[in-house]
């Protein structure tokens, strides 16, 4: 049996671009946890009176790009720089998300949300949620 191709999670980064060329990259705190986004397409219903069949009929739509929610340890700095960009006008920008090795799933995003949950005896962590816009793009290394 040939061993598996499998990685562990242990290492990946969520970074957010400075939006220079070349981009200086920027890691988000300490990432405690985060899914790729779901990618999935519409489905467009084109059913009709006279459908062959009586069987509803369908047609592919637009992709998309799900909304990622990256859970990390609180950092008063880098939650007061996300509150910041939150608040300001919606800025789209470059990010990606760097696996162990240096695979990386890259798109463009808003941030949509923050929040900060503290618990006594436990470490304050943090949620940021983003939004891809477009198509994202997989570079394996």
């Amino acid at each position: 049996m040939a061993p598996t191709l499998a990685i562990i999670g242990y290492g990946t980064l969520f970074q957010t671009s400075d939006g220079n060329s070349p981009p200086t990259w920027s890691a988000l705190a300490e990432v405690t946890g985060l899914d790729l986004p779901e990618i999935t397409r519409d489905v467009v219903d084109a059913g009709h009176e006279c459908a062959p069949g009586e069987w509803r009929e369908v047609l592919t739509g637009i992709r998309n790009a799900a909304e990622i929610s990256v859970a990390c340890n609180f950092y008063k700095t880098t939650y007061q720089a996300l509150l910041a960009e939150l608040t300001a006008v919606a800025a789209l920008k470059a990010r990606r998300i760097v696996l162990p090795g240096g695979t990386f799933l890259a798109f463009d995003a808003f941030l949509i949300g923050l929040q900060a949950a503290a618990a006594p005896g436990d470490k304050i962590a943090a949620v940021a949620k983003f939004r891809p816009s477009g198509a994202p793009s997989l570079t394996v290394v």
